[in-house]
């Protein structure tokens, strides 16, 4: 009924799950918290990402007319 609602948290543990899973063995006790460390860090970056998005996008289409 409210998948909707969970699947950016599961999206985000997932990711956060490969990050950690880099760093330390899934067997690890704090292997949990790393992950849950990990998809804040992810989280962060997307909203800063989201933020400043048009910022980037315009710095970007500047660079490329400064070539020509």
């Amino acid at each position: 009924m409210n998948d909707w609602v969970t699947w950016p948290a599961d999206i985000l543990l997932n990711v956060g799950g490969v990050v950690a899973s880099c760093l330390i063995n899934k067997d690890a006790p704090s292997f949990d918290t790393v992950q849950m460390m990990s998809a804040i860090l992810v989280l962060i970056a997307a909203v800063v990402l989201v933020a400043y998005i048009q910022t980037l996008w315009v710095r970007f289409k500047q660079s490329g007319q400064d070539r020509l």
